[in-house]
Order: C-alpha cells, then sequence, then structure tokens
C-alpha cells in the first residue's frame, strides 16, 4: 500500500494487526512511501507452495521501462507458481483510461509484452474498472485502471476460481485490492438472490440515469408491492448488465 507513514509511523498504527512482518520504503518529498505487511508461516492446506510478488511500477513515464526490466528480473528466479499484485502504473488497453488525453499506444504495448515475456496473464477484476483517480473536476478529471493481479498458468490452474475485487475506499486515490483464491466446492442449489446495491455503482457517472428509466420503464403489477418489485427487478437487470 501507499502511505505517508514511516516505519516507526507503521509499528505505531499497524501494532494491532495480526500483520507482523513487514516492509517499508520510506516517502520522498511530497510523495507517500510503501509499505508491505503479512502473516508469518502462511501455507496452503495442502502445503502447495507459491510465489508472491507486491509490485509497484515506477510512477514517472520515462521510467516505466525500469518496472518490465525489474519484473522480468523477478522471472528469471521463478520455478513453479507466481502471482504478482499491486500498482503498476500501467495500462493494458485504452478502455482503461476515461480522459481527454488518450492512452499512449506505446507504453500500453510495453507493459503487454512485459506480461507476455514473463508468461503473465491478467486475472481480471469485480467492481468499478478505474482503480486511480487523480480526483480533479471537470475535463481536468482522470482515471485509470493501474491496480491489479497477474499470475501464470501454473497458478492460474491452482486456483481457477479466483477473484479480484476493487472495494471502494474514500481516503486514498486508488481503489484497494481484494484477492480470494477460492477452493472448488460443491454448492447446494438455492433459489434467486436477492437483489443487493453495490456502492461502486455511484462511481458510474451514468448511474443517475440508469436508475431513473429502469424505474419509470418498469409497468404492470397487480398491487403497488408487486410494481415496486418489478421496478427494482428491472433497476438490477440494467445497473447488472
Amino acid at each position: 500500500m501507499e502511505t505517508r507513514l514511516d516505519i516507526e509511523g507503521i509499528k505505531q498504527w499497524c501494532s494491532e494487526l495480526p500483520l507482523k512482518s513487514r516492509f517499508v520504503v520510506k516517502k520522498s518529498g511530497m510523495r507517500g512511501g510503501l509499505a508491505m505487511l503479512w502473516k508469518d508461516n502462511v501455507t496452503e492446506s495442502d502445503g502447495f507452495k507459491w510465489l508472491l510478488t507486491g509490485f509497484y511500477g515506477w510512477p514517472e513515464v520515462k521510467d516505466c521501462y525500469k518496472s518490465w526490466t525489474l519484473l522480468s528480473h523477478i522471472y528469471s528466479y521463478v520455478d513453479g507458481a507466481w502471482m504478482c499484485i499491486g500498482d503498476f502504473n500501467e495500462m493494458l488497453s485504452s478502455v482503461e483510461k476515461l480522459s481527454c488525453r488518450p492512452a499512449p499506444p506505446r507504453q500500453i504495448n510495453a507493459f503487454c509484452e512485459a506480461l507476455e515475456l514473463c508468461h503473465l496473464s491478467n486475472l481480471g477484476f469485480i467492481g468499478y474498472p478505474y482503480t486511480w483517480n487523480n480526483t480533479r473536476p471537470g475535463v481536468a478529471n482522470t482515471r485509470e485502471h493501474l491496480d491489479r493481479a497477474v499470475a501464470n498458468e501454473a497458478w492460474k490452474s491452482k486456483f481457477p476460481e479466483t477473484t479480484i475485487t476493487h472495494i471502494i475506499s474514500h481516503a486514498s486515490d486508488h481503489l484497494p485490492l481484494i484477492l480470494q483464491n477460492h477452493v472448488t466446492q460443491r454448492r447446494t442449489v438455492r433459489g434467486e438472490r436477492g437483489f443487493k446495491f453495490e456502492e461502486a455503482w455511484l462511481l458510474w457517472d451514468d448511474c443517475t440515469k440508469v436508475v431513473q428509466d429502469a424505474w419509470e420503464n418498469s409497468v404492470g403489477g397487480e398491487s403497488a408491492l408487486d410494481l415496486v418489485r418489478l421496478k427494482i427487478r428491472g433497476c438490477s437487470s440494467d445497473l447488472r448488465a
């Protein structure tokens, strides 16, 4: 994570967390530092071993090549399942940027080539598509998908049902990621799940219009309660589309 805390601040504010191992990079000038915290002796129930890399790419465009050189260097030491997660400070396609200024194809291609060279592929995500926001108003606003998880085939084969969820944070310009490497289990067939409004939908520019249109276009029902149910069902369908 990016943080303005130094090592002493991490010790003070994170002392109650069950994450006793830590690696901290102190902040430079006005920029924040980095901190990685983890539990000791984390093992899979079946003894399977795999490599986790917490990655942070160089933020300056002129230094992006250093990120891919570092990733390639790490890859040279990998022997087995490997998963890499973090802020790569780069996008994989032009649709991962929402701005008046388009994403430079050369930078995107360099990132794609680096992942291909290291036999890593994107693990996808659930939630709002842009993980970083410069928080500027109007046409000056830029949103980009910079944070992600990638893995090699050995890792993906072991954890085929893995999900990466972008969760909402009001304390950072980045959205935190939650990785869940689910274990395949038999599931009991249940009835249709009820509708739950996702807070991330509020970040979509057209969220209000989608809800309003779905609410106004739903008609029918034998009673006022039936009509409300139809409106909620229509709203749910349009938001998930």
